[in-house]
């Protein structure tokens, strides 16, 4: 009889039956309200990990974060879209070589589905290695990759330059939990998970995002559940932790009319008032002290890279 296949908390040096937990910022360089926050909430001890937008105009402030703080646990946050009203931004790449991420206007596409509509994969991969190599360039030790608003999660097309990126520059990488993927369209995307697994690349067991909706569908970006409060999500999702590896992403800022003019248009899950108060709940020490009564063990996602470049991972 064969012998059970180790778990990923196992892998990481846990038990089976450890909770651990990823808690996670995107959005590093957004903004300097996101980046304030983000660097306060490390300070703090509960977040582990951040994503970084490249082609932000405020992630030169994520650069020099990271050089005076070397142990920083920071990934690409691979940004594909432009969505905020007022502060938008460009692909690394020039129009010539990646004219399908560019909008009219000169900036990428506001949302998702436009980026699947006219960008071809080797545009999208282009653009994605050249954010990821201008981060190494510049001094990140990146721990990992993520796309923002999910680009590369729903597409097929996108899901193979999504584990090629993984495999080429030896990175874990966040993923959608199985049920959302095929919620989403079971005959492209119900074996992403397993296809990644395969291929060699870590990944957190569940990811766990505020919006447990937004992503139900290729259209539905608004949050459906507008009447619970956001730090209710994260209580709730806290209290119902299962074994293995659990991501949470949360993306924190300070209250600033910045942040309020850029989130004006997004819905509740994003919005200023809401990452203003996913912040706070990073700084508050009893929701530490509640993991710790708990036996919750928290990481951050260099851990997922040494076990991936140790060649130690069981596929």
């Amino acid at each position: 009889m064969l012998a059970e296949r180790p778990t990923l908390a196992e892998r990481l040096g846990f038990a089976a039956t450890d909770r651990v937990l990823i808690v996670a910022a995107d959005d590093a360089g957004m903004s300097h309200a996101a980046n304030q926050a983000i660097a306060e909430a490390f300070d703090a001890g509960l977040l582990q990990t951040a994503g970084a937008m490249v082609p932000t105009g405020w992630f030169d402030e994520v650069r020099a974060y990271a050089a005076a703080h070397p142990a920083a646990d920071l990934g690409v946050h691979l940004t594909l879209t432009s969505e905020m009203q007022g502060a938008r931004w460009r692909p690394l790449c020039s129009p010539r070589e990646v004219p399908g991420l560019y909008d009219p206007h000169g900036f990428f596409w506001a949302r998702p589905e436009q980026v699947w509509q006219h960008a071809t994969p080797a545009e999208v991969e282009r653009e994605c290695r050249a954010q990821i190599d201008t981060a190494l360039a510049v001094g990140l030790d990146v721990t990992h990759l993520d796309a923002h608003m999910g680009v590369l999660h729903f597409d097929a097309r996108f899901d193979v330059v999504y584990r090629r990126l993984a495999l080429d520059y030896r990175l874990p990488v966040r993923m959608l939990s199985q049920a959302t993927l095929v919620a989403h369209d079971a005959s492209q995307l119900a074996g992403c998970r397993a296809a990644m697994a395969d291929a060699g690349v870590v990944s957190p067991d569940r990811f766990v995002y505020a919006d447990k909706n937004a992503y139900a569908d290729k259209n539905a970006y608004a949050d459906k559940n507008a009447d619970e409060p956001i730090l209710d999500v994260w209580t709730r999702a806290l209290a119902s932790l299962l074994p293995g590896v659990t991501e949470i992403a949360l993306h924190p800022a300070r209250r600033s009319p910045e942040m309020a003019h850029m989130t004006s248009r997004t819905s509740r899950p994003f919005a200023a008032a809401a990452r203003a108060a996913e912040h706070a709940w990073l700084l508050d020490t009893s929701v530490q002290e509640r993991l710790a009564d708990r036996g919750v063990r928290l990481l951050g996602y260099r851990a997922l890279r040494d076990l991936q470049r140790s060649g130690r991972v069981s596929k």
